[in-house]
């Protein structure tokens, strides 16, 4: 039959092909005929009548099954030979088709502390309005037009920490696309919409298509980056319509392949930071001079407690490989002291649990190192992640912001 249907649909038939058709047939004596097959092989259709198979007694492996029984040799007394000619014809009752996957990659950056990465639903209801997935997916999904997506990032930042810098790499899995020919150009053209829409809040750079092998972060990313216009205009427009909350970068498309390399990533990156922290007492440049001497430094980490309610109540050995803090001047009369830390980290480091503490669930502490438990952190932004990843033939631009 598969012959048949592509020479009416004039393409090749191949097996491994990325687009397959399913057709599903029906003849309406196929219980009437295995009914036989239940006389004959009761141990292989018996077991099938449970709540598990919802009553459906004859499937194709069963079937196969109790006709492969070499030790059926009364099959001929239950069917006829030559079988009798059918009086009934086969229907097709469905044709499906499914697409391959295609994965499209990229970094984004975050500006607003009102933003989450994923959509926050509690209780069946929406916390914010909105969030990075969203802002991005929903182009991305509309230029491909699939069915549905997955998003996919390497690690994620809290809702109130903003990610500058290189940005973030993210994945989008997409589901039974139906546009599989996207060039680079429109996904960059796409970027810039992004980005221009949601510029105050995410930016986006770098996307591009990948293969599921680079989301393992393999040495091979050369090979898959692909050149496509379509993908710099997809890249424009998300950053034009989302220019003040993110923004996204370097947005390609790349193989399944590649995929496993992004999780694979997020043990063994480091990932820099900057915090803005306050002390009720007054601290010197002496005592916070004194921090840069601990590094590299092994913190043991509780749960923090802010998630605890959705994580294991574990222990975690995390390094922070360097300090450095700066105390920032201030007009106000009193003892506080305002500075800002930047820290560069093992990958999931709870870093607002290592500057207060979290009621000494993380050892040690900024507060034990400086002697000072009245310690805590107001803002946390992400300045870099140590992840080169996707694919990209020119450098990444270095994003701050005030």
């Amino acid at each position: 039959m598969a012959p048949t249907i592509a020479k009416t649909v004039k393409r090749m038939l191949k097996f491994n092909s990325e687009l397959t058709i399913n057709v599903k047939l029906t003849y309406s004596n196929d219980e009437l005929e295995c009914f036989k097959l239940l006389e004959l092989c009761p141990d292989v259709f018996g077991q099938r009548n449970t709540k598990k198979f919802r009553g459906f007694l004859f499937s194709k492996k069963s079937v196969d099954e109790a006709l492969n029984n070499k030790k059926n040799v009364k099959l001929r007394n239950f069917y006829i030979n030559p079988p009798s000619i059918p009086n009934h014809e086969l229907l097709c009752s469905e044709v499906d088709i499914k697409q391959n996957q295609i994965y499209c990659a990229g970094r984004y950056n975050k500006y607003s502390r009102s933003l989450p990465q994923s959509p926050w639903i509690k209780n069946n209801q929406r916390r914010f309005n909105s969030s990075v997935q969203e802002l991005i997916a929903k182009d991305v999904l509309n230029l491909f037009k699939a069915d549905d997506y997955l998003f996919s990032s390497s690690g994620r930042e809290d809702v109130d920490v903003r990610m500058l810098g290189t940005g973030r790499p993210f994945s989008i899995e997409l589901i039974n696309p139906k546009c599989t020919k996207i060039t680079q150009k429109q996904i960059d053209a796409l970027m810039d919409k992004i980005n221009n829409e949601n510029g105050e809040k995410i930016r986006v750079q770098d996307m591009t298509t990948v293969s599921k092998d680079h989301l393992k972060l393999s040495a091979r990313y050369d090979n898959c980056f692909q050149g496509s216009l379509e993908i710099i205009a997809l890249m424009d427009k998300i950053n034009k319509e989302n220019g003040e909350k993110i923004r996204v970068q370097d947005m390609t498309t790349v193989s399944k392949d590649h995929l496993k390399l992004l999780k694979d990533g997020e043990d063994s990156k480091t990932k820099t930071y900057e915090a803005l922290c306050v002390s009720k007492n007054p601290l010197t440049k002496e005592h916070l001079l004194n921090i840069s001497k601990c590094t590299p430094l092994v913190v043991n980490q509780k749960t923090p407690i802010r998630v605890l309610h959705r994580r294991a109540n574990l222990v975690r050995l995390k390094t922070i490989h360097s300090m450095d803090a700066t105390i920032i001047p201030h007009s106000r009369n009193d003892n506080q002291t305002f500075f800002c830390l930047k820290l560069v980290t093992q990958a999931g480091t709870y870093v607002k649990e290592f500057v207060n503490g979290d009621f000494g669930r993380t050892l040690p502490n900024l507060g034990t190192l400086l002697n000072d438990p009245d310690i805590d952190i107001l803002a946390l932004d992400v300045l870099n992640i140590d992840l080169d990843w996707p694919p990209k033939k020119k450098a990444y631009t270095f994003v701050t912001r005030n």
